[in-house]
């Protein structure tokens, strides 16, 4: 559940500094955690678990705070992840 911890105070900062730079450097890490969400985080009916980096093999937790940390992920790939289409269309055909 860090993850979306992390990726919440990474758009924070972002936001915050508003340089272009410093956007392009975290925006591939931005994407690539959305994408493990969206990949590898969501079961059958769509919750989010713990586990985003790889299949889930029986240790993902689904619990409301591990949906809360997928969906600080892909907010902040909506506004600087640098596949925003790519995502969008992922989780609208699940």
């Amino acid at each position: 559940m860090t993850q979306g911890i992390l990726m919440k105070h990474l758009q924070y900062y972002l936001d915050m500094a508003n340089d272009p730079v410093r956007t392009a450097k975290y925006a591939p890490i931005i994407a690539a955690q959305a994408s493990g969400v969206l990949h590898y985080g969501k079961n059958a009916t769509n919750d989010i678990g713990s586990v985003w980096y790889a299949p889930n093999a029986g240790g993902s937790i689904w619990q409301p705070e591990a949906s809360a940390s997928g969906l600080a992920a892909i907010v902040a790939a909506a506004k600087y992840g640098t596949c925003t289409e790519t995502i969008k269309n992922m989780w609208l055909d699940s």
